[in-house]
């Protein structure tokens, strides 16, 4: 608000250079179209439908009747661009009032030569671009809404290019080549249904405050002043500089920028004079190679603890300091200081605060009190400039020294300008205005909000009469339309009861009478985004509603639908495999379509591994398989369950919609109605990617908080796609149990339960539930019976506590308890029959946080951690026979957590292994927000957007129920660093998290929450601070009372990067021995200082790769090339692409089963460097780092030693042939307490289970009607057993006539 009141005050500051401007072009578009002002022909060419006299400039928003210039779309008004454009430098600025905004594409609203603006539709970004340089902006424009001035701004000899948004700087970036124009127009308007006025084009680049000016009044021509040169007086801090900007060696404690290497030092700033912001500074020739000031930091504790006193001894009215850090990845760390010391002895302290201050030269973006003032050409490296206002301007400055605070991230001092005391007052505002904050203008006028009430209040009944029409349409959800239809009048529902809730909060207000209150204000701007949004979800809706009226029923499902029809019920004798509940793993060989619509299957189909994770399946992909369904499950409610689609699956069987999702957690159809028992079904699943969940909604004349609008629902990045979790269908009887959850009780070894239990039938039903409690196929305990009456079509919830006298708690070995694994069988019974059998695995253990520490069944224990990105692109670590292999290794060297980062990535197998094993792990959540902010019809932050907020909690329910019964699962993290800026939303944002992760926790007590580099914030039970130094460690036990992990730390440059130094090995020998003792001490002086927690990264990465000897490289070591320098350097953790190998057509014994089954994957140095299936070659090999991993550690106690058993059951028609898609059943039959579980086969007519208990099982097979059986023993197999599959069981059954 201060920035609009000074500029509606007339603030007419004076420029800041010293370039004799002049004007090339000028048009107001008054009376005429040709030019007022052209240094070339101002003859305008008209193109199509354009026109002038309608509007005028709207000082106030307004629409006179005279000037302006209107193109209906299809129209452009152009000039020669010879004379009125200068290639190398300019400004090209122009008012725009959109009629109509585009749906889709790239509107163009301006093209001279090789330089365009332009507005993208899909992004809803304006783009400005000269060449293959662009910078753009999340704009978020309304059309018939308000005018925008866009100003555009070049300069080769300064190497970028700068855009302008209603006067506000909005970015840059660097340029490399001058505006090519040679024979070419200045066209306004080409493909824009807009309005246009006042086209003005400089032949220099304009700076913020000339462009601030001429936004906030109308152009008149008039020759500009010369710019006074004697404002600005840079100083050179040649004389205390430490360090340059060439680094040719990472981590050589030579310095040179922040010691980083080649790739990642600073030799693009320019040396001499630079105008950054259109201030100069004088940037320092080398002295030995120094041309800057860089102080320590955590990464660099060598580094100098402050610089020498630079000398100044003038007086100045303000001081402009250009610095930028490296590793400046945590908002709020005091980093550094200014001490400034007067000539009479008095100082004062100027503290420089990340993201305040300064902020990371890798990610540019303006801040709180800093600018980014130069961004490199090439990198888009930035420096920025943070104005210090001498609150003693009539005293001479002695000195300046720069000293660091040690934080995380390191300091570097690049310039300095004195702001002159002699400064006119109008260019003293001007610079000024350079500094605020973009939420100084972020307040509303009331009578802005009051007259947006009054609109929508006015078309209130029109929104709901048009919600409650389309709630009657019926919908034929066959169609991608009606589905899209649906979900866009749900959430019109959504909006318009939260608008007309907000609107009864008003009250009766007489805006004549007194101006509302503040509660009012917000009922009212509520009111207003609610009904806006919902009247505008309900266009959405009608669209698509009128999309499906047009299209028709693919005829491929029209084929489908009569190739299979829905079988009548038969009456079959029972069998094991028709037991009340079952379930039957679907994984294995599916059918991937090509082509095809999203209404319609393909015709031609393709072979692939369900789940998969290597790539092939794209956005907007069909997949299918045939399925044999019993004839005697037609009694049976049967549903097909999805543990992840990433990040939209539709599900149809026998060609009928079955039902959808949209979303990454958990999900499941119900597809009784459609599939036919009896017969061969086919399913087919339409997958597509994340675009369907992101609303770009316009907020009223704002840009949605740069971000583009917000998401209703968690999904997946956009390049993940398709199934990449396991597809199971069950079969479950219509009095069933639902929904249970065992924890520990309030009293010494109690146990409570709380489960549902539905009647899904139409009469009402008394049934009678006997949960006990088993383990190594005995009873254990037994819990009170309860009887319970059920409605037609209900369910009641049951609450179940009883104290069992010597239950042992699950642990991870040693004094912390073994890894004991319970069964709660829970049957229902009705009239002495067992109508249900649900049984659930589960362990009961404590995990508390006592004052700073930790504790797993009351006794300490700190956190020691490793970070695996489980299946974000490296299908082999997302499977068990993977994950079971690293257990063993972690505990080797004394891990006792593993955090699964990302994206919700591991599948539950990684769960269940630690469960068996005895490791603990944190699930960490997706990123609900990465797609935008949530933000109401003003642009403003509103984490209670009620659909928003829906999506979002169906999600993290969903997911804390998936953990509920594993008790390695301690602690969830709902998401990473989330909160690491100094964004306006942030607290509002922590607000909504916090209570998101109250949800989780009501919704799993068994797990603590909290958030991955969560800085502290007050809420979070967990301090989780990512990369922090020492000091920060030493002091937090002693001052908190929380406890602290380092949840993500690492040695990088010098360390495991030059380990991976692929041109020089001998490079990467050196660096092996000195990262290794740099991960112990640290992690030796974390532990020593009372640290909860901490957590190298990624620790099994760093101990599994190493170019200093091929040994350590991985199992296929010598299959590397043999001179591997043409692939580059290896600078990061991974090496080159093209230096990987291959490893091809990996052996399975079958492709059925649990988890992904990986066709192959590239070895090198980022992942999968475990080897379980060759037994020809090592399982793993590990370097030296490992073992400083396993010395530093506090010691752990080993890991269960025994994994699961497994089988493999293969079965042969008549002829010995394999059956594709028979579905075998294993019920235990040695009084073990599993379900009977089912695998479907595979092509080689093979079924993998991977089992709870050992023991005799019958296991049975139908395949089409036919069914043969047997007897089966399994065993438990040595944890540490060599790669391959020979300590698989196996049996095969053969179809008899």
């Amino acid at each position: 608000m201060r920035r609009m009141l000074a500029l509606a005050a007339g603030l007419v500051l004076a420029s800041l250079g010293s370039v004799q401007a002049q004007t090339l072009l000028l048009s107001h578009w008054n009376s005429r179209l040709d030019a007022e002002v052209a240094g070339g022909s101002p003859v305008a060419v008209v193109e199509g439908d354009v026109f002038s006299g309608t509007f005028g400039y709207p000082f106030s928003n307004s629409m006179p009747a005279v000037g302006g210039l209107e193109i209906a779309g299809r129209g452009a008004l152009a000039y020669d661009a010879a004379g009125n454009l200068d290639p190398a430098q300019g400004t090209i600025e122009f008012r725009t009032y959109l009629r109509q905004t585009p749906d889709q594409g790239r509107v163009v609203l301006l093209d001279a030569g090789t330089l365009s603006i332009a507005l993208d539709a899909d992004k809803k970004m304006l783009v400005y671009a000269i060449g293959d340089c662009s910078v753009s902006t999340t704009v978020q424009w309304r059309a018939n809404a308000k005018w925008h001035h866009i100003a555009a701004a070049w300069s080769l000899e300064r190497h970028h290019m700068k855009l302008f948004i209603d006067g506000r700087f909005a970015g840059a970036t660097g340029i490399r080549e001058p505006v090519s124009v040679e024979g070419k127009h200045i066209r306004i308007g080409p493909d824009a249904n807009a309005a246009f006025d006042e086209l003005r084009i400089l032949d220099y680049q304009a700076d913020e405050i000339e462009i601030g000016e001429h936004y906030c009044r109308e152009y008149e021509f008039a020759p500009q002043e010369p710019r006074p040169q004697d404002l600005f007086e840079p100083i050179d801090i040649s004389p205390v500089a430490n360090t340059g900007f060439v680094d040719e060696e990472a981590a050589d404690e030579k310095g040179g920028w922040s010691d980083q290497g080649a790739g990642n030092d600073a030799r693009e700033i320019p040396i001499g004079r630079m105008m950054c912001l259109d201030i100069p500074f004088d940037i320092a020739a080398p002295v030995d190679g120094n041309t800057c000031v860089a102080v320590r930091g955590s990464r660099r504790m060598y580094f100098a603890p402050k610089s020498a006193p630079l000398a100044i001894g003038k007086t100045y009215r303000a001081l402009l300091f250009l610095h930028t850090a490296a590793w400046c990845m945590h908002p709020n760390l005091h980093a550094a200081d200014y001490h400034i010391e007067y000539a009479d002895g008095t100082t004062v302290d100027v503290p420089v605060v990340s993201a305040v201050h300064v902020g990371d030269w890798w990610y540019p973006q303006d801040l709180q009190a800093a600018r980014v003032a130069y961004t490199a050409p090439a990198t888009g490296r930035a420096l920025y400039m943070m104005k210090w206002d001498n609150p003693h301007p009539e005293k001479v400055i002695k000195s300046i020294v720069f000293e660091s605070n040690e934080t995380d991230l390191v300091p570097i001092w690049v310039g300095l300008t004195g702001v002159k005391t002699t400064i006119p007052p109008t260019c003293v505002q001007g610079l000024d205005r350079m500094f605020f904050l973009a939420s100084d203008d972020a307040g509303i006028p009331p009578e802005t909000i009051v007259k947006d009430y009054a609109d929508v209040a006015a078309r209130r009944q029109a929104i709901v009469a048009a919600v409650q029409s389309l709630e009657k349409e019926p919908l034929e959800m066959a169609l991608d339309a009606a589905r899209m239809a649906d979900m866009y009048r749900q959430i019109a529902r959504i909006y318009l009861d939260a608008g007309l809730a907000a609107a009864q909060k008003i009250g009766t207000l007489d805006t004549q009478a007194a101006a509302p209150n503040e509660d009012q204000l917000t009922a009212m701007r509520e009111a207003v985004t609610y009904l806006q949004y919902a009247g505008r979800c309900a266009d959405e809706a009608q669209t698509r509603l009128t999309q499906s009226r047009e299209t028709k029923i693919g005829e491929n499902f029209l084929k489908i639908q009569a190739e299979y029809p829905k079988a009548a019920a038969t009456d079959q004798p029972q069998s094991t495999a028709d037991a009340p509940r079952l379930s039957v793993l679907l994984n294995g060989v599916w059918e991937a379509g090509t082509g095809g619509t999203p209404d319609d299957p393909p015709s031609e189909w393709q072979p692939v591994r369900m789940p998969h994770q290597d790539g092939t399946i794209k956005n907007q992909t069909w997949l299918r398989k045939e399925i044999w369904i019993p004839p005697s499950w037609s009694a049976s409610r049967l549903a097909i369950a999805f543990s992840r689609i990433r990040s939209y699956g539709a599900v149809f069987v026998n060609g009928h919609f079955a039902g959808d999702h949209l979303g990454v957690d958990p999900f499941e159809v119900d597809i009784t109605p459609f599939a036919a028992p009896g017969k061969l079904n086919v399913v087919h699943v339409y997958t597509e990617g994340s675009g369907r969940a992101h609303f770009a909604f316009v907020p009223r004349d704002k840009k949605s908080l740069g971000l583009g609008g917000q998401r209703w629902f968690a999904t997946a990045a956009d390049y993940h796609h398709g199934v990449w979790e396991d597809i199971t269908l069950h079969k479950r009887p219509p009095l069933a149990v639902q929904d249970v959850l065992i924890r520990p009780g309030q009293a010494k070894e109690s146990v409570l339960m709380t489960l549902e239990v539905a009647n899904r039938t139409d009469a009402a039903r008394k049934v009678t539930l006997r949960p006990v409690i088993r383990r190594d196929g005995e009873t254990c305990f037994k819990l009170p019976p309860q009887t319970v009456d059920l409605a037609a079509g209900g369910h009641a919830a049951l609450r179940f506590e009883q104290v069992c006298e010597g239950i042992r708690h699950w642990g991870i070995g040693g004094d912390y308890g073994d890894p004991v694994l319970y069964f709660m069988d829970i049957e229902v019974n009705e009239n002495g029959q067992t109508v249900d059998r649900d049984v659930v695995r589960f362990g009961l253990r404590t995990f508390q946080i006592d004052g700073t520490r930790f504790k797993l069944n009351g006794k300490d224990i700190v956190l020691q951690g490793d970070h695996l990105w489980a299946t974000e692109g490296h299908g082999a670590e997302a499977s068990r026979w993977w994950k079971f292999r690293y257990y063993r290794l972690a505990r080797d060297a004394n891990f006792n957590l593993v955090r699964y980062h990302w994206f919700t990535s591991a599948p539950e197998s990684s769960y269940t292994v630690a469960d068996e094993l005895g490791h603990l792990v944190e699930p960490e959540g997706d990123m609900p927000i990465g797609r935008g902010v949530p933000s109401d019809y003003y642009g403003r932050a509103n984490f209670d957007d009620p659909a928003w907020r829906r999506g979002i909690e169906r999600y993290y329910r969903n997911m804390a129920r998936r953990y509920r019964h594993h008790p390695s699962a301690v602690i969830f993290s709902l998401t990473n660093e989330l909160f690491q800026s100094s964004d306006e939303w942030i607290p509002d944002g922590i607000r909504r998290f916090l209570a998101f992760g109250q949800l989780v926790r009501d919704t799993n007590p068994n797990m603590i929450t909290t958030e991955q580099g969560n800085n502290g914030y007050e809420g979070f039970p967990i301090v989780d601070i990512h990369y922090a130094s020492r000091k920060f460690l030493a002091d937090w036990p002693t001052r908190n009372d929380r406890p602290a992990i380092n949840g993500e730390w690492s040695v990088y440059e010098g360390g495991y990067f030059a380990m991976n130094s692929v041109l020089d090995p001998n490079r990467a020998a050196e660096a092996v021995p000195r990262t290794a003792k740099k991960f112990h001490d640290d992690i030796r002086f974390e532990i020593e200082n009372g640290v909860a927690g901490t957590m190298p990264f990624p620790a099994f990465y760093i101990g599994s790769f190493t170019t200093a000897k091929r040994e350590w490289m991985s199992p296929w070591a010598d299959l590397y090339k043999e001179n591997l320098a043409e692939y580059g350097r290896g600078d990061r953790w991974y090496m080159p692409e093209g230096a990987n190998v291959l490893i091809d057509q990996i052996p399975w014994p079958s492709l059925s089963g649990p988890d992904v089954k990986v066709e192959s994957f590239a070895c090198g140095t980022q992942c999968d460097n475990i080897n379980w299936f060759d037994p020809n070659r090592p399982e793993v090999t590990m370097n030296p780092v490992w073992d400083a991993f396993r010395q530093a550690f506090n010691p752990m106690p080993p890991l269960q030693p025994t994994k699961a058993p497994e089988l493999i059951v293969t079965v042969l028609d008549q002829t010995g042939n394999p059956c594709d898609g028979a579905i075998v059943v294993l019920t235990p039959a040695g009084g073990q307490s599993a379900n009977p579980s089912g695998v479907l086969t595979d092509p080689a007519g093979t079924a993998w289970f991977v089992l709870a208990e050992p023991g005799p099982y019958r296991v049975e097979a139908c395949f089409r009607g036919q069914t043969v059986a047997a007897e089966v023993a399994t065993r438990e197999t040595p944890l540490a057993a060599k790669p391959g599959y020979d300590d698989i069981d196996r049996c095969q059954l053969r179809l008899t006539p």
